[in-house]
């Protein structure tokens, strides 16, 4: 098994559990309704991977305690390209 690399934050003013994973590389908020919000990975399968992994790691901290991945959706979808051409930006005043 591939050592993963786990980062927890609680914050005061915030109203969710910040977790971020190297593999594959997301930050979860986990809010206290049970709720995910997955950011930072490059695909669906890699949003599950990461629901699947904090569900695992829930299970090891809240023994006796059962956890579910019940309903996954994406919801947002950002793209980036990159455009090979050459040009000059002119603003007006």
């Amino acid at each position: 098994m591939l050592v993963q690399t786990i980062d927890i934050m609680v914050r005061r003013k915030f109203a969710a559990v910040t977790i971020r994973l190297t593999r594959p590389t997301t930050t979860i908020l986990l809010f206290t309704s049970g709720k995910l919000v997955i950011t930072g990975s490059k695909s669906a399968s890699e949003s599950l991977l990461a629901a699947y992994h904090v569900s695992r790691l829930l299970k090891r901290v809240c023994v006796g305690q059962q956890f579910r991945c019940i309903a996954f959706q994406i919801q947002n979808v950002v793209g980036a390209a990159f455009v090979i051409c050459s040009f000059v930006l002119v603003f007006a005043r």
